[in-house]
């Protein structure tokens, strides 16, 4: 049937109508979508998988990966994109954003083109420092009959490469000074970090140590701990923290006391390095009025104890934080009311970590078929800051102590080519002959050690330099080193007793710096390695000179006499 025109007319307005309603809502729509219809991050698969109602994610950096960038892509166009504040186009990749170790927070905020509607999404990204703390245990005692006490029974200290004991007391003033005799494991003792007791300073009861021992392990996978003092202590507290990734050794010490009521007490130390840990330890006494401390942010808490009853003097702490970068790390205690008095505070300062040669990531041991030749450049994960070889490979992290090797395979001849310069805080030769070549140079960038175990023989061709004026050097272990390169470090440099044997063959190879032997053997290879410096040269009781064949004759040449002083030929 035929419809005129003007029957038609009607239905089609409203079918027209009704289209540009739906056109209105779809604009309307878009101009007011805020959300993201993809995010990608440079460290790889987000957790969970991304989808657009989800806010929030998880992502892990690769080792050795300092910057994170992300992509994020707008649902509609129009949206404009911040990344961390700072404008994105969709579908681009932001640009570097440093990470710190530890979680670094990214946020990228989406608002629609019509500036109604606003949606951020969160990303965690974990950089992953090669120090860790694997354990940690408390011990308190209220009343102390006796000296000796096995403060941790069968302590575990598996894969571990440094044990920390804090010990916080209070003895019998006035009837007697406490002083901590010793710690030990499995009958091991430890070194006393620092320690501070009654007649040092004015804090009079208190008492405070911080001890440690490197790699435990080779004393058994556990062992007891055992705490003896003087016999004059009331009661005293102890904790435990079981360190992975640290370098032998410590930084930095301090310590801080108040004698006045008080509600927190501080110390502080400089780090060195790119990556610390800093372990602190408190104690309060003096008068029926001591309150109990807890370890302050960004600490985290090991220790918090009042002797009970609660009117009674003494209380302790400890805890422990990351510091990234150099700087002045300070470990702050409260505490539980401002009649805390005699407050005395000491901190642990800085365990350097340490990196270990490694070409086979994962798998134990150094790889190679015991002959782990390789290159250390700025890129290839070579180093593990497992020393069994068994973490993560990163690429070499400046400021580290350099071990060679991961494992106990690495035992044949190898070469590590170098190129440009490295920073180090030491280098530590385990396994095998290796000898370093290539590159610029070897900078200290902190007081470093060159360590090698017996039987181990070591080579080391580029020159040592500094990142600082007096960067020191002290040779330590029963095995031998020989510095090549003409170094131009300004520190001393000083044998320490059992250090083997250092063996200088270039000109300036120890540098300009006075040179301290205190035992072992230092063997100059001619006399350029002593007279193109203006070092002197003192020999003290266990230390021993050598001269080689370049010398002739003389023992000493007559251009070398007013260089050394012989307290003892050793």
């Amino acid at each position: 049937m035929n419809i005129p025109k003007r029957t038609r007319r009607p239905f089609a307005t409203a079918f027209i109508a009704i289209l540009s309603l739906f056109a209105t809502v779809a604009v309307s729509y878009a101009q007011s979508n805020a959300t993201l219809s993809g995010l990608i991050s440079s460290t790889g698969p987000l957790s969970p998988a991304f989808t657009s109602d989800n806010e929030t994610y998880t992502a892990t950096a690769p080792p050795g990966s300092d910057t994170v960038t992300v992509t994020p892509t707008a649902t509609e166009a129009g949206a404009t994109i911040t990344v961390n504040g700072i404008a994105v186009p969709s579908g681009t990749p932001s640009g570097p954003i440093s990470l710190n170790f530890g979680n670094n927070i990214i946020s990228t905020t989406v608002v629609s083109a019509d500036t109604t509607a606003t949606k951020t999404y969160t990303l965690t990204v974990a950089r992953n420092g090669p120090i860790r703390v694997a354990n940690t245990a408390t011990f308190n005692l209220n009343s102390v009959s006796g000296n000796t006490f096995t403060v941790f029974s069968a302590y575990p200290v598996t894969d571990v490469d440094k044990l920390v004991i804090t010990i916080s007391g209070e003895h019998g003033f006035p009837n007697g000074l406490g002083l901590i005799t010793n710690v030990t494991f499995a009958g091991q003792p430890l070194t006393p970090a620092i320690k501070l007791e009654n007649g040092q300073t004015a804090y009079r009861e208190g008492v405070v140590g911080i001890y440690y021992l490197d790699n435990p392990s080779q004393f058994g996978e556990s062992g007891d701990v055992v705490f003896t003092n003087n016999g004059s202590w009331n009661s005293f507290a102890a904790s435990a923290m079981s360190l992975v990734g640290t370098a032998p050794g410590v930084g930095n010490t301090n310590f801080s006391q108040t004698i006045i009521p008080s509600t927190s007490s501080s110390v502080s130390v400089n780090t060195s390095t790119e990556f610390n840990i800093v372990i602190a330890a408190t104690v309060n006494g003096v008068g029926n009025t001591a309150t109990q401390p807890t370890a302050a942010a960004p600490q985290t808490s090991v220790l918090s104890w009042r002797k009970t009853p609660a009117n009674f003097w003494c209380a302790g702490g400890s805890g422990y934080q990351f510091i990234q970068g150099l700087a002045s790390a300070t470990s702050t205690f409260t505490y539980a009311s401002t009649n805390a008095v005699s407050n005395l505070s000491a901190s642990f300062g800085v365990a350097v970590p340490t990196l270990a040669w490694d070409l086979d990531g994962a798998v134990p041991g150094a790889g190679g078929a015991g002959a782990p030749s390789g290159n250390w450049d700025a890129l290839s994960p070579n180093w593990n800051p497992s020393f069994e070889g068994t973490g993560s490979g990163f690429p070499w992290i400046n400021g580290r102590m350099a071990t060679f090797a991961a494992g106990t395979d690495a035992t044949g001849t190898y070469t590590v080519t170098m190129d440009g310069t490295r920073d180090i805080t030491g280098l530590n030769f385990e396994e095998g002959e290796v000898t370093i070549t290539g590159g610029s140079a070897l900078r200290l960038s902190g007081f470093s050690v060159l360590n090698a175990a017996a039987g181990i023989s070591a080579t080391v061709v580029p020159p040592l330099s500094q990142d600082a004026t007096g960067r020191r050097l002290t040779k330590a272990g029963p095995g031998r080193v020989t510095l090549v390169g003409n170094s131009s470090y300004t520190g001393d440099t000083t044998v320490a007793p059992g250090g083997g044997t250092l063996v200088l063959s270039g000109t300036n190879s120890a540098a300009t710096g006075g040179m301290i032997l205190n035992g072992g053997v230092t063997r100059f290879e001619s006399p350029a390695s002593i007279n193109g410096t203006a070092r002197n040269v003192t020999v003290n009781a266990g230390g021993a000179v050598e001269f080689g064949p370049a010398f002739g004759a003389a023992s000493i040449p007559g251009a070398m006499a007013n260089r050394i002083a012989t307290t003892s030929t050793g």
